[in-house]
């Protein structure tokens, strides 16, 4: 049995690059618990979490 992550420890920056790496078929739980952790930083509205998702805006209309 493995130890999960302490992810509530984790930045923005740090979750969104665990979720991009993770197996999601062998660690669905961790994908979901990645989940909620990203968007409670992006509903928070600290400094990072506002950046990213302005950044996030900007590659959107970018890709259009």
């Amino acid at each position: 049995m493995s130890v999960s992550p302490s992810y509530e420890t984790y930045t923005l920056t740090e979750l969104q690059d665990a979720l991009t790496h993770i197996d999601h078929l062998k660690f669905p739980e961790r994908v979901k618990e990645i989940e909620s952790y990203i968007q409670q930083r992006l509903e928070s509205g600290d400094i990072e979490s506002q950046f990213a998702l302005a950044n996030k805006k900007h590659i959107n209309k970018s890709s259009i």
